[in-house]
């Protein structure tokens, strides 16, 4: 990875998470399909986090990446999350699925 593309990833991610004093992701059902030095992988997410205010929230989605295998082991190629519900906790998903903007695919 370039030194820019980095620098740029590190401050998205402080940026996007770290304002959030909690957060965990519950990862269920995973499909990893291997095509040689290739592989995808389909992983369901459950998310409880703490957003500022603070406010609880249910995050619901899915996870679709893509490995690479590398002379020193799998590396993630993309990495990727389709949100299907981001909910406040006290009305859970049935009330408000979308509580906040889905991120830039």
């Amino acid at each position: 990875m370039k030194k820019r593309s980095k620098k740029l990833l590190l401050f998205w991610w402080a940026s996007a998470f770290g304002a959030e004093p909690f957060i965990v992701h519950y990862v269920t059902n995973p499909l990893i399909e291997i095509d040689g030095d290739t592989a995808t992988g389909h992983w369901h997410a459950l998310v409880t986090a703490t957003m500022p205010g603070p406010q609880a929230v249910w995050i619901l989605g899915i996870y679709k990446d893509d490995y690479v295998r590398c002379p020193d082991g799998w590396k993630f190629k993309r990495l990727r999350f389709d949100t299907i519900a981001s909910s406040p906790y006290e009305q859970g998903w049935a009330k408000q699925r979308h509580a906040y903007k889905k991120s830039p695919p």
